[in-house]
């Protein structure tokens, strides 16, 4: 099996067929865990699903990172459009010049995961985001990247250097409530964080910004 919904008791081909169980369930916050591999794929969460996170087994084989890179052009790795949804431990890459992951709902929460975007314009219309959203969003403990390699070891080269190319690390559309990104690193990018909005509350905490070319943070 690639993929466990332990709550839910169901073991599935494939990510999104675990999802689509999760999304038919009428328990809330179903959990959707991933075995450890590679997975070139794009998922899209709808209804119901709150979390995404690597099985933590304690067999060897249940060790180790997942890692999503999209399979399909034009569309991000992750679409997600339920109110509520959390991301945890995943490696996630993006097609290039899409974005990793694209959020229309309430809430988005990412915790200690890998984000790789690689524009391939230096056109502003030419712009990908790491995570690009219209709700609340809370970061703990993630990286994103322009490129380059993730935890678990595999290196994807950036197509522009970050001089030159439009990748972000997270854009947010319009007014939210508050965003929150704690101990996290963006590394190798033209910007951080982008509001296109006035919003209610942005907060920074032990966070690093490396090898940014324009602004960190761009209100």
């Amino acid at each position: 099996p690639t993929n466990a919904n332990r709550e839910f008791g169901a073991i599935t081909a494939s990510i999104q067929e675990s999802i689509d169980i999760a999304e038919g369930s009428l328990s809330p916050a179903d959990l959707v865990a991933i075995e450890p591999g590679n997975y070139f794929t794009n998922l899209t969460l709808t209804d119901s699903v709150d979390i995404v996170r690597t099985y933590e087994g304690t067999n060897p084989d249940e060790q180790g990172d997942v890692e999503i890179s999209a399979r399909a052009t034009n569309a991000p790795a992750l679409n997600i459009t339920t109110a509520s949804a959390t991301i945890d431990n995943l490696v996630i890459v993006a097609d290039s010049g899409e974005n990793a992951i694209t959020h229309s709902g309430d809430i988005l929460s990412v915790y200690d995961t890998d984000v790789i975007v690689n524009a391939t314009g230096t056109d502003t219309a030419d712009a990908v985001f790491g995570v690009e959203t219209d709700g609340n969003l809370t970061v703990v403990r993630s990286r994103f990247t322009g490129g380059g390699v993730t935890k678990g070891g595999n290196t994807f080269e950036p197509s522009l250097p970050p001089s030159a190319n439009q990748s972000f690390g997270i854009r947010v559309d319009a007014a939210t409530y508050a965003v929150t990104v704690s101990q996290s690193e963006f590394v190798g990018l033209r910007g951080g964080i982008r509001t296109l909005e006035p919003i209610n509350q942005t907060v920074i905490i032990q966070t690093d910004f490396r090898k940014i070319y324009a602004k960190a943070y761009n209100a």
